[in-house]
């Protein structure tokens, strides 16, 4: 009699622990992604991140990647500083990315080392990205990764961000930003670069800048805006075509 209990306890246990089994399997299955949606990257296509953060049954899934989390670090992407993923409509996974905050780069040994407003070095790449302008002329002892640059003057980098966030107010995509020994500052956009000397009216030259780049659209030469006068009212600027 007590066998057959027994037995019956057994079966009645296992059947319960299948039926647990089948509704957390069934839980988990019901939220296997069928969208994944992504905000915040400009660098990398959604494309391109569905394959890098996305590749396997378990990324896919918002349980098991729930689960996988608990145990493992997120998956280390350059240029991205980190990703939060949440469960959507539609079964879909809603992903926002944190890109890091880059202001330009340098080219040092090879490798192409990008900083941000601080002056830290925050990746080395050999991959070159869109809209990042290359800040040369400087002169460094060495250059590690995340450390701060030294170029001897920490007021530097207040006037590089400067100049590069009134590049962008200005929607002026700059390939180049040269600084000079005095460090007057030039700046190459598509074929045409201009000289626009100290900071001194920076904002104001880059407004000018913008307006001129324009006409001067499908020409090749140097643009001489070093010589702006905040009190001139009808200025003119030299542009020496290329020969």
């Amino acid at each position: 009699m007590r066998s057959e209990r027994s037995k019956r306890r057994i079966l009645t246990a296992a059947v319960l622990a299948g039926v647990i089994v089948l509704a957390a399997l069934g839980a988990v299955l019901m939220y296997e992604a069928q969208n994944i949606s992504f905000t915040g990257n400009t660098i990398y296509s959604d494309e391109e991140l569905k394959e890098m953060l996305f590749s396997g049954y378990a990324d896919r899934n918002y349980i098991l990647r729930s689960i996988k989390g608990w145990f493992a670090d997120e998956k280390e992407i350059p240029f991205i500083d980190r990703v939060e993923v949440s469960w959507g409509p539609e079964r879909t996974l809603e992903v926002v990315v944190y890109e890091k905050e880059i202001i330009g780069y340098i080219t040092y040994m090879g490798s192409i080392m990008y900083f941000d407003r601080d002056g830290y070095v925050v990746e080395s790449s050999s991959e070159l990205i869109r809209d990042v302008p290359e800040i040369s002329g400087l002169e460094f002892s060495q250059i590690v990764l995340g450390e701060k640059l030294d170029v001897g003057d920490e007021k530097a980098f207040t006037q590089i961000l400067n100049l590069t966030q009134w590049l962008r107010e200005a929607d002026i995509d700059a390939d180049d930003i040269f600084f000079d020994s005095d460090f007057d500052a030039y700046v190459t956009v598509g074929k045409i670069r201009t000289a626009l000397g100290s900071m001194d009216y920076m904002q104001e030259k880059i407004a000018e800048l913008s307006g001129i780049l324009k006409a001067l659209e499908g020409r090749e030469g140097t643009l001489y805006l070093d010589t702006y006068d905040p009190y001139n009212t009808d200025p003119s600027y030299l542009f020496k075509e290329k020969q």
